[in-house]
């Protein structure tokens, strides 16, 4: 199940948003919801389509012992899947979180408003409730269950973005032809976000080794 992530109407032309059904390998059976594309409006109309569908998948698969798998803090897809979990009456569901990050606090974003900033940190706060709400969890680093405090729960750390077997960044020995250290950020280049600090802290190594490239709207 997918929530295309859109900017709300007008910004995004579309003001509703069509359901989709698709496949990537012939094999599996992927939806796109179709939503309401007006803010605040579509954030609830998310999470409702997205809890029902996930209930009717379970429903259909009663027999079966299933693990519900999110990726991201992003709280239509962690409220389907808490209501997946809880109130289906399915013992043999669990749910596996994957985490990339982790928002210790909610930062507002300048322009924005006060009733979009509130309304963003009542999400923030929400998304982290549900978080503590699954199973199990794919972390990043072994601080991130600490951060949570889900040390009692079941999670594997998986760090590193690339596979040295697959990258084509090599020569045929597999080793890097570049002779550069690449420190890569990838996210939100938002000043209130920190980019400013990484510059500044970049900016003041002497080495002409390293290489800092950022990827990232903002």
């Amino acid at each position: 199940l997918n929530a295309m992530h859109l900017k709300s109407f007008p910004t995004y032309k579309d003001i509703f948003i069509r359901p989709k059904k698709w496949t990537h390998n012939g094999i599996t059976e992927n939806k796109d919801i179709g939503f309401l594309n007006i803010f605040g409006i579509k954030h609830l109309w998310r999470t409702i389509s997205l809890s029902i569908d996930l209930a009717k998948i379970i429903k259909r698969n009663k027999s079966e012992n299933l693990t519900i798998v999110t990726y991201g803090i992003h709280t239509p897809f962690l409220f389907a899947a808490f209501i997946g979990t809880k109130f289906c009456n399915s013992r043999n569901v669990k749910w596996c979180s994957i985490v990339p990050e982790i928002p210790l606090f909610y930062i507002g974003i300048k322009g924005k408003g006060k009733l979009y900033n509130i309304l963003k940190k009542i999400d923030w706060l929400g998304s982290l409730w549900l978080l503590k709400k699954a199973n199990m969890y794919q972390l990043l680093t072994e601080d991130m269950a600490r951060l949570l405090g889900i040390e009692d729960k079941d999670y594997i750390v998986i760090e590193g973005v690339l596979d040295t077997r697959t990258s084509t960044a090599g020569n045929e020995n597999g080793s890097s032809t570049e002779q550069k250290k690449i420190v890569l950020y990838t996210g939100t280049t938002n000043v209130e976000f920190g980019i400013v600090d990484l510059l500044t802290a970049f900016s003041s190594i002497d080495s002409k080794d390293y290489k800092l490239v950022i990827c990232g709207t903002g």
